[in-house]
């Protein structure tokens, strides 16, 4: 098996507001690596399917590392209020290849 990363990540001295990014894994099965440091403020992030179904929904995020499964078309949003810190995600896929 054949591990794929994707990254995305910001580091903030003040972020207010939200960013948002839609991933497409084309239904293989993905884990959304988590990690967030926080020194101020307040952060949140909200995970939903194509359809609209929340699957995560966090406020209020302290300094933590997660792992989030997805297995469709997803959208992430993160929304800061009065925020300085970071974070990270890193969007594994796993691919099998025929020998």
């Amino acid at each position: 098996m054949k591990v794929i990363p994707v990254h995305w990540s910001a580091t903030y001295a003040f972020h207010d507001g939200y960013q948002q990014r839609t991933i497409n894994n084309d239904g293989k099965p993905t884990v959304l690596e988590v990690k967030v440091v926080s020194s101020s403020g307040e952060i949140g992030m909200t995970v939903t399917d194509e359809n609209g179904k929340v699957i995560y929904d966090q406020r209020g995020i302290e300094t933590a590392s997660f792992e989030i499964e997805i297995s469709a078309k997803m959208t992430v949003k993160i929304t800061g209020e009065d925020y300085k810190g970071s974070f990270s995600f890193f969007l594994v896929r796993h691919y099998k290849f025929d020998k």
